[in-house]
């Protein structure tokens, strides 16, 4: 806990501490980058049903929103550095940071949150198959509403102990203030849910693979929903183990750490903390892994139409090449000869001109 503010001028100046503070900030810059590209090249590309297109651009925003809180806090620590000259100026209270430690908090919690809604989304879309396609966006934007909701419940709960008369180097610097502990809570409750949220994606992507052995060709509009979840699936996993990871190993290096904190000077234990603390790199990796299977997803589809072109093309070039040579062989055979007369043809006219005499 960091009661005053004389000795933390030591720890801002440190280079240990502007490295990180560095690589945070151009992380979520990165995150801005692919974030354009993305919204640029593939927005308009993405052919969802209307629910997981809002959660999924929902998860841009949230990604948006927690690199900008980033950088943020980390430009007003430069900003401090360069313009302020007493010591207690290149710290800040934490009575100065309430809204972008909520901020901060709030978007992290919607991710988690972001993923379970997609899984209910998709499970939603696996039961009523072939119906769903129909469906409007009611269910998408419910489950934003009551994202919002629990993360700001969440959010409430986790900052009610909060001490505003602390001073701290940075707004995220979390571990060393009054409300640690329920950050670490926090952060195991989000990897297991996390980890849980891999467990269900899996089971939906096995449930939909087998399904294909009991509706073979009953239903194009089933067919085509079954194909839709197992796409949107492959697509949306990457982000979720990506989250699992980052939490996961944020929390299994902070609780061996913490229960040895006493060993270290306070700021060594805030650089160790900073050192392992990646969240901020979850809006980067979030938007990196969104981009490169979106990438991924497009380039297969445009393999897949020119294969069918290829194939197309390839049937009527045999199909002309058969006709060719059916006609060779025809005219081979039969063109030289004369072409024999039916003999139905010449009963019929046999009859019909007997019959004309007789009248």
């Amino acid at each position: 806990m960091i009661y005053s503010c004389v000795d933390e001028v030591s720890l801002i100046f440190h280079p240990i501490f502007q490295l990180l503070t560095g690589l945070s900030v151009a992380a979520s810059i990165a995150a801005y980058v692919f974030l354009g590209v993305f919204l640029v090249k593939f927005a308009r590309n993405i052919f969802w049903h209307i629910n997981i297109k809002l959660l999924f651009f929902f998860n841009m925003i949230i990604s948006f929103g927690l690199a900008t809180v980033v950088v943020v806090n980390f430009f007003a620590l430069w900003y401090r550095m360069i313009w302020k000259k007493e010591n207690c100026e290149y710290v800040i209270q934490l009575k100065d940071c309430f809204y972008i430690r909520a901020f901060f908090l709030g978007f992290f919690c919607l991710i988690p949150l972001n993923h379970v809604a997609m899984n209910i989304e998709r499970f939603w879309a696996t039961i009523r198959l072939s119906k769903y396609e129909k469906s409007n966006s009611i269910l998408g934007i419910s489950l934003i509403f009551i994202m919002v909701f629990i993360a700001t419940l969440i959010v409430y709960l986790v900052m009610l102990p909060e001490d505003f008369t602390e001073y701290a180097p940075t707004c995220l610097s979390f571990s060393a203030t009054r409300i640690g502990n329920n950050i670490y809570f926090l952060y195991i409750s989000q990897g297991i849910m996390e980890i849980s949220m891999i467990v269900v994606l899996q089971l939906l992507v096995l449930f939909n693979k087998k399904r294909k052995l009991d509706i073979i060709e009953e239903n194009l509009s089933k067919k085509f929903q079954r194909n839709e979840n197992l796409a949107v699936l492959q697509q949306i996993g990457p982000l979720i183990i990506v989250t699992a990871t980052v939490i996961g190993l944020y929390n299994g290096v902070a609780l061996l750490i913490r229960p040895f904190r006493d060993h270290f000077t306070k700021n060594q234990y805030i650089i160790i903390v900073f050192g392992i603390f990646i969240i901020p790199y979850l809006p980067f990796l979030l938007t990196y892994f969104s981009y490169r299977t979106i990438q991924k997803h497009l380039k297969d589809r445009e393999m897949l139409a020119k294969q069918a072109v290829e194939i197309d093309v390839i049937a009527n070039a045999n199909f002309s090449n058969d006709q060719l040579l059916w006609d060779t062989y025809y005219i081979a055979k039969y063109g030289k000869k004369e072409p024999k007369v039916s003999t139905v043809r010449c009963w019929k006219k046999y009859f019909s001109n007997r019959i004309e005499n007789h009248q």
